[in-house]
């Protein structure tokens, strides 16, 4: 499950309480923050996709392979009371497709300071009157490392968890939530701004996660 390692299992590392922020490479600064091509009317990718997964052994032996091509478009952008905000809708050729929970669909959101990631089952009107929890902003406008926590599992309450790393050139985001079982998705973007790669995953008994890479 590589991709608890960085949001889930650093949690555990940490006791429980949030970590610290880092610097990380801003090299995509001057030219504007590596995610601006989310904010793109009209702008589409194509991903190939590969599903696997992991059910426990006394189950069934894991499987993957080859899940069909999943398009994704930038269906809404406007500015809007100082914030950019987008929706990306996604479609697949085969039996797997991003859900509106897990990126790259849903409500994109941007401010000066950085970027947040909201569900694409909601309304317009109710993303834009959202507040915009700084522990939950993915990446900051001038990238940096950062892992973040927010949420307390011994008294009940789900765990959220976002991550940036830099990665090839560009910027990696994601986010987790944990309570009891887990999901979450990653999202890379390239060193030329668009949409690279990425996956999204739920954890229970059996662990499945998509893959997706741009063609």
């Amino acid at each position: 499950m590589k991709h608890l390692a960085p949001l889930l299992l650093i949690v555990a590392a940490c006791g429980g309480k949030a970590a610290t922020t880092t610097p990380g490479n801003t090299g995509g600064a001057a030219s504007g923050p590596p995610y601006a091509a989310l904010f793109e009317q009209g702008k589409t990718w194509t991903f190939a996709l590969t599903f696997k997964s992991q059910p426990p052994p006394d189950i069934g032996p894991p499987t993957s392979g080859p899940a069909g091509t999943m398009t994704c478009t930038v269906a809404m952008a406007h500015a809007m009371d100082g914030k950019q905000m987008a929706k990306i809708e996604c479609t697949a050729d085969g039996d797997r497709v991003a859900g509106d929970g897990y990126a790259p669909a849903g409500y994109w959101v941007a401010t000066a300071d950085g970027l947040w990631h909201f569900d694409g089952s909601k309304s317009m009107d109710e993303v834009h009157a959202a507040p915009l929890d700084p522990k939950l902003m993915l990446i900051a406008a001038t990238p940096a490392e950062r892992q973040q926590e927010s949420g307390d599992m011994d008294n009940g309450d789900g765990l959220e968890m976002v991550s940036a790393k830099a990665k090839d050139g560009g910027w990696c985001v994601g986010y987790a939530f944990a309570m009891g079982d887990e999901a979450g998705w990653e999202l890379c973007f390239g060193a030329d701004g668009g949409i690279a790669s990425g996956n999204w995953f739920d954890a229970g008994a059996t662990t499945n996660e998509t893959s997706y890479v741009a063609k």
